[in-house]
C-alpha cells in the first residue's frame, strides 16, 4: 500500500536527536518510495487506541483512494 505506521516509543523518542534522525529517514522513505507515513506516538496507542486505528483507517483510505 506505501502506507508506512511508526509507532513512536517514548523511552527512543526522549533521546536527544530521536526526532531528527526520524525526519530524515521519512524525508528519504517519501523521495525514494512515495510512502504515506502515519507517526503515532505511544502515549496515543495507550490513552486512545480508538484513535490510533482511525487514523492508520484513514491513511489507508487515503493511499488506495487517492
Amino acid at each position: 500500500l506505501n502506507l508506512v505506521v511508526e509507532c513512536d516509543g517514548t523511552y527512543w523518542h526522549n533521546r536527544p536527536g530521536a526526532w531528527e534522525r526520524d525526519r530524515k529517514r521519512d524525508r528519504y522513505l517519501i523521495s525514494r518510495y512515495g510512502v504515506r507515513i502515519v507517526r503515532i506516538p505511544e502515549k496515543s496507542i495507550h490513552s486512545d487506541p480508538e484513535q490510533v486505528v482511525f487514523e492508520i483507517t484513514s491513511a489507508r483510505c487515503e493511499v488506495l483512494h487517492g
